[in-house]
């Protein structure tokens, strides 16, 4: 497996376990690494904590993972994306794992199991990011498309197009009430009233 790693631009780098991730200001202690999973082959480009912080998930150019955060431990590979994941996020209760690829694709994963539950087509591009709603029953998904889309992943059906970025949409969150959403794009910030 290979160390730590995070994406910069094209290329990967590595700091050593224990090296500072910042410079603390006069009187905090620096932070310090209190867990490395090892096990990706590629460039790990996203992660994520489950809703009660005993899991992480980890997207990179080869699948999505899921880690016991105690142990350290690899609980389960999640494999059916055709290329790099960009982006990962837990739904409310843990149980669910979405994941947006340069495949174009959101899938959604059944956390406890494995199984692929649902496979999200629409995007024209990379999906950079996805974000569930607050209640679950939603995933918001941003593209190199210059669109952002909601599904309902109790049918896997998409619910509605967001369109007026001019450029990639490379972030998207839910607003903490599920009634609005925000998306980030190439040199523009949208705001959007949900539903």
């Amino acid at each position: 497996g290979t160390s730590a790693e995070a994406w910069c631009g094209q290329s990967c780098w590595k700091r050593p376990l224990g090296s500072r991730a910042f410079l603390p200001r006069s009187g905090e202690a620096p932070a310090q690494a209190i867990m490395i999973l090892r096990g990706h082959s590629g460039c790990v480009t996203c992660v994520c904590w489950s809703p009660d912080s005993s899991k992480v998930a980890s997207g990179s150019a080869d699948d999505v993972k899921i880690w016991d955060a105690l142990t350290e431990e690899l609980i389960m590979t999640l494999e059916g994306h055709s290329d790099t994941v960009f982006s990962v996020d837990w739904n409310p209760d843990g149980t669910k794992v979405a994941s947006g690829s340069y495949d174009d694709s959101v899938k959604i994963w059944n956390a406890l199991t494995g199984e692929l539950v649902l496979t999200l087509e629409g995007h024209h591009g990379n999906v950079f990011s996805v974000a569930w709603s607050p209640d679950g029953s939603k995933v918001v998904s941003g593209s190199f498309d210059e669109t952002v889309k909601i599904w309902n992943v109790l049918t896997g059906g998409l619910t509605m197009i967001l369109e007026g970025h001019s450029g990639t949409v490379y972030s998207v969150a839910w607003s903490p009430d599920g009634t609005k959403l925000v998306s980030g794009g190439y040199g523009a910030v949208g705001s959007w009233r949900y539903p």
